[in-house]
């Protein structure tokens, strides 16, 4: 399994089981994807150790549907056009572009396509 499946799993599990936090692997898209769900009120934040990071689940979130999409075997990559298609305002969509990752508002903003990473309703 993939670094960012593991960690998007892990959270998934978390809200599920009602913890209060998780540890997952480190790398660098788990912290910016981790920034952009903290941005988003999703998690309540993290804490980043040597070789793992330790998030903090927002208690009050409990149905949430964190689906992956683009995965190594199958990448999926999207225009900004059908961008505005896919979400109509429930929920986020977290893009990697090559101005880095960032939520499918922001590229919206900056009028760039990217890998679609994540979905979360």
């Amino acid at each position: 399994m993939d670094i960012i499946s593991n960690l998007l799993n892990n959270v998934k599990n978390g809200i599920a089981n009602k913890l209060k936090f998780v540890i997952c692997k480190k790398s660098n898209e788990n912290i910016m994807i981790l920034k952009l769900l903290q941005k988003e009120s999703l998690i309540t934040g993290f804490l980043v150790g040597k070789n793992i990071i330790k998030v903090f689940i927002n208690i009050r979130i409990n149905n949430l549907k964190i689906k992956r999409v683009s995965k190594p075997s199958n990448k999926v990559f999207i225009k900004i056009s059908k961008l505005q298609l896919l979400n109509q305002g429930a929920g986020v969509s977290i893009l990697s572009t090559k101005k880095g990752i960032m939520s499918d508002t922001k590229a919206k903003s900056l009028n760039l396509g990217g890998e679609l990473l994540c979905q979360i309703i």
